[in-house]
């Protein structure tokens, strides 16, 4: 599900829009992430694809090297189509019981803005659709608010409480679950936060989940840091 890298931006990153009164005034459904447009530009390959085979279709039916049957030709066509891999199931929901979390997962892209779109309530939390789904190669990002303006504590308000050997369980659209274990929690801040390792296409599959943490700043409207907390599949199921 991986869709590609992300380049190095100059930005700071997620949910400063999304963690703080001050905040939600402006925008309540943005994430200052600017992913690359590489990222998004990537679905226009598989129409691409498509196109370059029904081409090669074409000019192979004009030179008589397509089988004559109708039945053959959709075989041909069909075969190429069958050998592409399976998109893997969207993550749905997350359950990390050592805090007592248990929430719905949506998916979210970019923003009219460039920034990483995330939801609007604290009920939800956001899986970035254009980068890895939880559990592929390279690194999954499900982030959500710590707090929202009149709406009080979010479903990442304790995520800086968990620790290493933590289980949290993600499960998929198709019923199919997905155990990771917490390696580390780390509050970053948002000045030093490397969002290309963040959002990485590269590596072993890893899991990040992340929120605002830190102190709030009232002159810029927004917290300082950001908690990350890197999880690895695992084989242990959470109780």
């Amino acid at each position: 599900m991986n869709r590609a890298g992300f380049g190095l931006l100059a930005l700071t990153m997620m949910l400063t829009t999304a963690c703080s009164a001050s905040e939600v005034a402006e925008s309540t459904s943005t994430a200052n992430v600017s992913p690359s447009t590489t990222m998004t530009s990537t679905p226009a390959t598989s129409t691409t694809t498509t196109s370059t085979l029904a081409n090669t279709k074409s000019e192979q039916a004009e030179s008589h090297l397509e089988p004559e049957s109708s039945d053959s030709t959709v075989g041909w066509s069909s075969a190429a189509i069958d050998d592409r891999p399976a998109p893997a199931p969207q993550p749905s929901r997350i359950s990390i019981p050592s805090i007592s979390v248990d929430a719905p997962i949506t998916p979210h892209g970019l923003a009219p803005d460039g920034q990483m779109a995330v939801p609007d309530n604290i009920e939800e939390v956001a899986w970035y659709r254009f980068g890895a789904t939880p559990g592929s190669r390279g690194s999954a990002v499900l982030a959500a608010h710590v707090d929202l303006a009149g709406a009080g504590p979010g479903v990442f308000f304790d995520l800086d409480a968990l620790q290493e050997g933590n289980l949290v369980t993600v499960q998929f659209a198709d019923d199919s679950t997905l155990s990771f274990i917490v390696e580390s929690v780390e509050r970053i801040a948002k000045t030093d936060l490397d969002v290309s390792a963040l959002f990485t296409s590269a590596g072993e599959p890893t899991l990040r989940l992340v929120t605002c943490g830190g102190g709030f700043n009232p002159q810029l409207g927004r917290y300082d840091d950001n908690v990350v907390v890197t999880l690895t599949p695992t084989n242990e199921e959470a109780p």
